[in-house]
């Protein structure tokens, strides 16, 4: 069934899927363990491999079933809802995407490694269904729940949960320039962008244009930046600012 998924096509991918699902019924039952688990696989690789909201009911019945067995806070139950809220919110639909979430998380209240790395994508999604919502507060609340299960991870490069893409001057694009922005910031307690300048410009690509000014992306890339938000930082248990953070903002189209 993968082997025939097509990008935006997923006709022959479900046709196979289903003779399979049907073969797992009639050796085991359409409400057993072993259904439920193809149910989910079919669903979940018909949304990421054809990009096709087909697969959503095979994944909603698959969350049924594995709640019927194992639970409402089984890590299989949490998985199936936090593909369901992924399907809502790549069809826009962030609203509809927050009950998922939120029913996913309960499946990872756990303290281990496992459990907060779920909790830090989970937490991370919500964060983006809520700032397209207009609902900053909100999104405060889960950036310092990030924060909180971030503060005794590895280091790792400080990027930002939700960024804003930037504006393409129509000059650049007209002169088929491409480049960069590199921006110094600070991010403040709760997760927003405090002080952020312009620390260098550029050309991308190893073609700079000769004598081509970067400036025109300075404006529009720090409208960006300023938008983004981060987890804070937690040093014993509590929220603090972090000064010097660089992002890099870049401007790049696709040639036809």
């Amino acid at each position: 069934a993968d082997a025939s998924a097509e990008r935006f096509r997923a006709t022959d991918q479900i046709r196979i899927y289903k003779r399979a699902l049907g073969i797992m019924d009639k050796h085991y039952g359409d409400d057993s363990k072993e259904y439920a688990e193809l149910s989910f696989r079919m669903g979940r690789n018909v949304y990421e491999m054809s990009a096709s909201p087909w697969g959503e009911k095979y994944v909603d019945r698959a969350c049924d079933l594995f709640e019927e067995h194992y639970g409402p806070t089984d890590r299989r139950v949490g998985a199936c809802k936090l593909t369901l809220g992924q399907t809502k919110m790549s069809d826009g639909y962030f609203s509809q995407s927050l009950p998922h979430f939120e029913k996913a998380l309960t499946a990872f209240e756990g303290d281990t490694d496992v459990d907060r790395s779920y909790r830090v994508r989970v937490n991370s999604l919500i964060v983006r269904s809520l700032e397209e919502t207009n609902r900053e507060d909100d999104a405060t609340e889960r950036l310092l729940a990030i924060g909180r299960d971030l503060e005794h991870a590895p280091p790792a490069e400080y990027a930002p949960v939700y960024r804003v893409p930037p504006e393409y001057p129509e000059v650049m694009l007209a002169r088929g320039i491409q480049g960069y922005v590199d921006v110094e910031l600070t991010v403040d307690a709760e997760g927003f962008v405090r002080d952020a300048v312009v620390a260098d410009s550029g050309a991308l690509g190893d073609e700079p244009q000769d004598g081509a000014s970067y400036e025109a992306f300075h404006s529009p890339a720090l409208r960006s930046v300023r938008q983004y938000r981060y987890a804070p930082k937690f040093k014993d248990g509590k929220p603090t600012a972090t000064s010097n953070v660089k992002t890099r903002v870049t401007f790049q189209f696709r040639r036809r």
